[in-house]
């Protein structure tokens, strides 16, 4: 006996309607006990506790089961089954609370499979499995501050989106201002992965590692500067499971519904690590990972356009930081030509950017400021190094 088990797709969002087949090729005649197809969801989550014995819990829930019978009779009388090839067709209907499919380890997991049972008169009973993957679509940020002050260092960071797709990349605004004396040494974007399991709804446990790391400076930032720019974090590669968001209120419900959620949760969170001698800062900013680029025939109305209203809430503010960011580049080079020493000209005003430098200043020697900039300056400070400003001397020409 010959069998294949298929289904329409292997992705769905909750509500979706699942339809497939199963092709038995027989070459001679059986009697059949039981031929039935399921559709189930299986949960299992272990927490190790030190000094105890590790916590478990595995939950199979049966969703949906239909009986395979010829000439559309619906018994569970032994069958015959001609040789030859025969096509029996199902279809399921996911419950709209489903919980999405993940996949941390053997001994942490949310699974989804169609199985097919067929049991032959004198012989064990036979399963072929086909597994599916539910979406999630409960995709709730964690509130967050894009800005942080914390010795005298100011960091901000804001993601170009709320959610990004497995198969993007993800962008993030960044920069950094230093105004204490320290230099930072170094400033790094990671993007860390939170689970957290709950076994029996009490024993937790929670890990915490970093998936991916960019460094974003090539040079210390010294006092009174600030560097800013994109960054880019390619998660393509990774593999990494969608999103199961700890802010969800199925995940705080104190008694197991038909579907599971509140035993597994995964967060992403950006870091913005600030280096300098002695301090250390983290800003955290959260992010969601979720399939975004799916498309589907939903049965149930506005589940993908949950999602997808996601990105068009998101879109105006992408648009307009990628407009700032092009304006602020043109604003650099612009600068740039009208600072730049051809010859013996002397350079612009650093501070009004209009008339020429005129005035240089002891014991730095920088030439960088007019005569009336240099008569504005409260702190006598020069505006290129910091050092403190002992004379200055006007130029001639």
């Amino acid at each position: 006996m010959e069998v294949v088990l298929s289904t329409n797709r292997d992705t769905y969002y909750p509500g979706d309607l699942i339809t497939g087949a199963l092709q038995v090729r027989l070459t001679q005649p059986l009697t059949i006990q039981k031929a039935v197809v399921t559709f189930s969801q299986v949960e299992q989550t272990r927490v190790r506790v030190v000094g105890l014995f590790p916590q478990s819990s595995r939950h199979l829930h049966f969703l949906a089961t239909d009986i395979l019978a010829r000439d559309g009779a619906v018994s569970l009388a032994p069958t015959s089954w001609k040789p030859g090839f025969t096509r029996f067709e199902f279809q399921f209907s996911i419950p709209r609370t489903a919980s999405p499919t993940v996949n941390i380890d053997d001994e942490n997991h949310c699974l989804a499979s169609i199985e097919a049972q067929v049991e032959i008169t004198g012989t064990p009973l036979q399963r072929w499995t086909k597994e599916i993957a539910i979406l999630p679509t409960q995709l709730i940020l964690a509130p967050f501050v894009d800005s942080l002050i914390s010795r005298s260092i100011r960091a901000y960071l804001n993601p170009v989106h709320s959610c990004f797709d497995k198969s993007d990349a993800i962008l993030a605004v960044w920069r950094v201002e230093n105004l204490a004396r320290a230099p930072v040494r170094d400033v790094t974007l990671e993007l860390q992965q939170k689970v957290v399991l709950r076994s029996k709804g009490t024993t937790t446990k929670s890990t915490k590692k970093t998936v991916l790391s960019i460094s974003l400076i090539r040079e210390p930032i010294t006092r009174g500067l600030s560097q800013h720019g994109t960054a880019r974090l390619e998660i393509r590669d990774l593999e990494l499971p969608y999103s199961l968001s700890s802010m969800s209120p199925i995940a705080h419900q104190k008694k197991s519904a038909s579907i599971l959620l509140r035993y597994i949760s995964i967060d992403y969170i950006l870091v913005l690590i600030i280096q300098t001698k002695a301090v250390r800062i983290c800003h955290k900013v959260p992010v969601l990972i979720g399939p975004m680029h799916y498309e589907t025939k939903s049965s149930v109305e506005g589940l993908p356009a949950y999602v997808r209203s996601r990105v068009q809430e998101d879109q105006a503010r992408c648009e307009l930081l990628e407009r700032i960011l092009v304006e602020r580049d043109q604003e650099i080079e612009l600068l740039q030509e009208r600072t730049k020493e051809d010859g013996n000209a002397r350079p612009v005003c650093c501070i009004c950017l209009e008339k020429l430098a005129s005035i240089v200043f002891v014991p730095c020697g920088h030439l960088c400021t007019c005569e009336s900039c240099d008569k504005s300056l409260r702190n006598r400070e020069c505006p290129l190094c910091r050092k403190a400003i002992e004379q200055a001397f006007p130029i001639f020409t």
